[in-house]
């Protein structure tokens, strides 16, 4: 949620301890934080401890190399890291109602990259919460991609105030409640289903945030490098190049933060000594082909036979020597022409009206090898074929 008109922030510059910087890399108890002039925009300026959301260093006591160091985002816990004291009273600011969250922060970031600090534009600060919560969906399955649509989520809604989490003692942290959700039965909506979560689990799932709330984002200039400086112990810090940071402005921070539960989710979902299957259908469309073989019998056999002949048709013939095979064709007669005595048959008279007829006989012609024309019964001999002619 964009919070950034709510809270108290305002622009000053202050001499103040630089805790943000990259260039500090601890321990604590060795190495003080450093202290320098920086300007930009404060959250809670008026309080003992007002904390930088984007701003740059102007100057330094006795750390020059601090010079122009811009700080381009910030994660801030609202709880303390070392004390797990929480701020805003409940730990939250616009969540209130939300019982026993797994973590809590603001994200803020500089509105357009370094420029935009530099020209003192306020910067857009988020809060963002991950809660315990239980979702019903339902699920299917078709063509081998599996999905979900959630129908309803319940979460732990506070109804009144309940104590703080959280036992510190010097060292030791102890989170003490373990963590219990109801939800109606989809079978029977007046009857609720219990669901938990052991405190161990919880300790241990919540500690993984601490990591990265609190973390800093940072560049030593206007055009260097940013550097993503996280695990924030009193040890020292961690830092690391990063090709994208995606709670960076214009970026969409509340995606990237439904996309880390979800993640989160699944681990838990596919934890296989805590879940449990559930009994519903699963299908999927498959093909099947048959084959009526009675039916294929005489289109085979029909076939087969036909092979049979065409192969024994090639075998009586491959003896014939006698037999000549000619082309189709009408070119031998066109190019030699008809026997003499065969051409007054067909060629055309004129009679005394003047009329032009023709012989109403038929000729049969055929074109025998080795033997010539044989025209209406005679044969004659057949003239010499040029080569290549068949």
């Amino acid at each position: 949620m964009d919070v950034s008109k709510d809270l108290d922030i305002t622009y000053a510059c202050l001499n103040t301890t630089v805790d943000w910087s990259a260039k500090w890399d601890g321990p604590l108890v060795d190495v003080p934080y450093p202290v320098g002039n920086v300007c930009g925009h404060f959250l809670n300026l008026t309080s003992p401890t007002p904390i930088l959301l984007s701003g740059h260093v102007v100057g330094g006591n006795g750390t020059t190399n601090l010079t122009d160091e811009v700080l381009l985002m910030r994660m801030i816990p609202l709880s303390d890291l070392d004390t797990k004291e929480p701020y805003y009273g409940t730990g939250s600011f616009a969540f209130k109602d939300i019982r026993y969250p797994i973590a809590d922060g603001l994200v803020a970031s500089a509105s357009k990259g370094a420029d935009s600090v530099y020209r003192h534009e306020p910067p857009v600060v988020h809060e963002c919460m991950l809660s315990w919560c239980v979702r019903r969906v339902r699920s299917s399955y078709e063509w081998g991609v599996y999905s979900e649509i959630t129908e309803r989520t319940f979460l732990d809604i506070a109804t009144d105030h309940d104590p703080w989490p959280w036992t510190v003692v010097g060292e030791f942290f102890t989170y003490w409640p373990n963590i219990t959700l109801e939800a109606p039965a989809v079978e029977s909506p007046d009857t609720n289903v219990t669901y938990s979560v052991w405190n161990d689990t919880a300790f241990q799932i919540m500690n993984t945030w601490d990591d990265f709330f609190p973390s800093f984002y940072t560049a030593a200039g206007r055009d260097s490098e940013p550097i993503l400086r996280f695990r924030n112990y009193p040890d020292g810090p961690s830092t690391r190049f990063i090709d994208f940071n995606p709670w960076l402005a214009p970026n969409n921070v509340t995606r990237h933060m439904e996309g880390l539960a979800s993640a989160l989710t699944n681990v838990m979902r596919s934890n296989s000594k805590s879940n449990e299957a559930l009994l519903g259908e699963a299908y999927n469309l498959e093909k099947f082909v048959h084959i009526n073989w009675p039916w294929l019998i005489f289109p085979l056999l029909l076939l087969l036979l036909s092979l049979v002949f065409l192969v024994a048709t090639i075998v009586k013939t491959s003896n014939d020597t006698d037999t000549g095979f000619w082309k189709t064709s009408a070119m031998p007669t066109l190019m030699y022409g008809l026997p003499q005595d065969m051409r007054k048959d067909s060629i055309s008279t004129t009679s005394s009206d003047g009329a032009s007829h023709h012989d109403p006989r038929k000729v049969r012609i055929r074109l025998l090898p080795k033997q010539g024309w044989r025209v209406s019964g005679q044969v004659h001999p057949a003239p010499t074929a040029p080569p290549g002619f068949i």
